[in-house]
């Protein structure tokens, strides 16, 4: 089990920072697709991390609490240094997921493939189609989520059953491409207020072994996936 310190911290963002496509695949970055319920925190989650890498804080993406999604696009972020020098990590930010609204298991099988432009509105009450205007039709690699991060929020156990048969839906259609995935549980200074207090107590924290141990049964996770 790691011991979260300043220098475990210091290695995973020097893992982060020397990341990088082969050449190969003639890729800029990697995308990844953040998905989750309303309220889960994928655009706080983008203003951490740009943070952290700049060295400061910082607000690229709109946040904010309601019934409904703040965030209303398909919006990709490009993570910087302190210097301003691009990484090679691209954070996609979607609207928030809702039992009867919002992105659909068809919507998100053409955000996987591609057919998504970058600032496409998402409409809440219909999906994307073949005929749309903005629907592209010969997407290329570097269109498409190299990772689906589902970040899943401290209400996990209380999530309304079609929002939670909509995240399965999710994952077996990006598992049928093929495409990594992972959930990150946000708000666990919430959680458990002791890891909210001590941030290395994260890892030895039982409140928060019993949620990934819940994610796990709920989604089909991996519990080294969360």
């Amino acid at each position: 089990m790691p011991e979260w310190n300043r220098k475990l911290s210091q290695e995973l963002l020097q893992e982060v920072k020397s990341l990088q496509p082969s050449p190969e695949m003639k890729l800029q970055d990697y995308r990844i697709l953040l998905i989750g319920p309303v309220g889960a925190g994928k655009s706080s989650f983008c203003n951490t991390v740009n943070s952290v890498f700049r060295g400061r804080m910082t607000q690229r993406a709109i946040c904010g609490e309601g019934p409904h999604s703040i965030t209303t696009a398909y919006q990709p972020y490009i993570l910087n240094s302190k210097d301003n020098v691009p990484l090679h990590v691209r954070l996609c930010d979607t609207r928030g997921l809702e039992p009867n609204f919002g992105i659909d298991t068809m919507e998100f099988s053409y955000l996987l493939n591609g057919h998504i432009p970058e600032r496409y509105e998402f409409n809440a009450e219909k999906s994307i189609s073949l005929d749309d205007p903005m629907f592209v039709l010969k997407p290329s690699l570097k269109d498409r989520p190299h990772c689906v991060v589902l970040l899943d929020a401290t209400t996990i156990g209380k999530l309304d059953e079609k929002l939670l048969e909509k995240i399965k839906n999710f994952r077996k259609s990006a598992t049928r491409k093929q495409i990594p995935q992972a959930v990150l549980l946000t708000k666990i200074d919430i959680q458990d207020k002791a890891v909210g207090q001590h941030l290395e107590k994260v890892y030895t924290s039982t409140v928060i072994e019993k949620k990934v141990q819940e994610i796990s049964n709920m989604i089909g996770f991996p519990k080294n996936h969360v």
